[in-house]
């Protein structure tokens, strides 16, 4: 330090780099969240993590908003597997990864949403970090991060309404599950407990008999001729 001169390398200027963004409260419900990278794409989930893909793929890419009350934000949910969005770890540091999880009430799973202009938002977590597209790229399956606030526009997503799914109630009885990617293909049993894609046949490893639980309205799919129903191992809803 030096004592005051008066000269111009003792003069500064202060210039804002940033101003505050307007919080915005976009109404619970469903929405699918594009990328103002691309409207085509946007983000979803992929096993318990988050990245982004094209839109309109499948389930993976609609979530739920809902408010929580008492941090006046949000929780995102994914509508199928009923996850809540979150920072790895809980932490605050720029660059941790963003993933599904059981809600715990933590901050790094609650969300405030920034006016970014144009009908678009920034996402922020409670930890101070904004979600954020690995190196502003627009490939399938490009990870999503937790960073600093960078102005960049891979911080930028717009949230898109979505219709409530429309659930369907098939009549009980004998099935063969077809795949819509080939249809030659179905659901099939390999050895004795084990579900995978196969050739579409009329065998014992096709055939699926569907039966209604009335108590949680669905339905138990159980294998013809082993008598064993269909599940998800470990329970897991990863």
């Amino acid at each position: 330090t030096y004592s005051f001169s008066g000269g111009s390398a003792q003069q500064f200027k202060l210039v804002s780099i940033s101003q505050a963004k307007e919080t915005v409260y976009p109404a619970e419900g469903l929405y699918t969240v594009a990328t103002a990278l691309d409207s085509g794409k946007t983000l979803e989930t992929s096993g318990s993590n988050i990245q982004i893909g094209k839109a309109g793929r499948g389930t993976a890419d609609l979530f739920r908003l809902s408010k929580d009350a008492s941090t006046n934000s949000y929780i995102i949910k994914n509508y199928y597997s009923n996850l809540s969005m979150g920072i790895a770890g809980a932490s605050a540091a720029s660059g941790a990864n963003i993933q599904m999880g059981t809600d715990t009430e933590s901050q790094a799973q609650r969300w405030t949403f920034e006016d970014a202009g144009n009908g678009e938002v920034l996402i922020r977590s409670l930890v101070g970090t904004y979600v954020d597209i690995d190196g502003g790229a627009t490939a399938d399956g490009t990870n999503v991060s937790a960073c600093a606030p960078t102005g960049e526009i891979n911080q930028i997503f717009r949230l898109i309404p979505a219709q409530e799914p429309q659930r369907v109630y098939p009549e009980e009885g004998n099935y063969i599950i077809s795949a819509c990617v080939d249809a030659d293909k179905a659901l099939a049993v390999s050895g004795q407990n084990n579900v995978q894609i196969g050739n579409r046949k009329t065998g014992a490893e096709n055939l699926f008999v569907l039966e209604k639980d009335t108590k949680t309205n669905s339905y138990t799919i159980r294998n013809y001729y082993s008598g064993l129903s269909m599940e998800i191992a470990g329970a897991s809803p990863a």
